[in-house]
């Protein structure tokens, strides 16, 4: 007989099971148990050649990451002239002032997010392109003992 199989009736469990939150809390037991296997240690071993320097092939292959998959720089693009009229009218007279509105700080604050956003890309390959080639260079990941 399984736990929410036997009948309760006043009990917490009870409480839980039919409100939904039993589920949440296997779930969140389950969470904890993958965590802790996502835990164990790893080392990096090159099954093809047991002489080789780790830290040599993973500056070489981040050198040839970085060469495919550069930072973007995006330039700052003035953005159309815009401007602002202000009339104030006195008795029978108005009077209209035209100012041009700075947007210099919109413009480089779109250029900062269209950067960011290119060179977060730029970061995702550049990091799978090092993982492909310290594969390619015999390195894989191993259980610690």
């Amino acid at each position: 007989m399984l736990l929410w199989d036997i009948p309760f009736q006043d009990s917490l469990i009870a409480d839980l099971r039919f409100s939904g939150h039993f589920v949440v809390a296997k779930l969140v037991a389950l969470l904890a148990v993958l965590t802790l296997v996502g835990c164990a240690q790893t080392q990096l071993v090159n099954r093809t050649n047991p002489r080789a320097d780790l830290a040599v092939d993973r500056a070489a292959c981040d050198r040839e990451a970085w060469a495919k998959y550069p930072d973007v720089v995006v330039p700052v693009r003035p953005s159309a002239a815009q401007f602002t009229t202000n009339c104030q009218r006195i008795g029978a007279q108005t009077n209209c002032t035209t100012q041009q509105v700075d947007t210099s700080l919109q413009d480089r604050n779109a250029a900062q997010v269209q950067q960011g956003i290119r060179n977060g890309g730029q970061s995702i390959s550049r990091a799978l392109e090092a993982g492909t080639c310290m594969k390619r260079r015999g390195w894989v990941s191993e259980r610690v003992n």
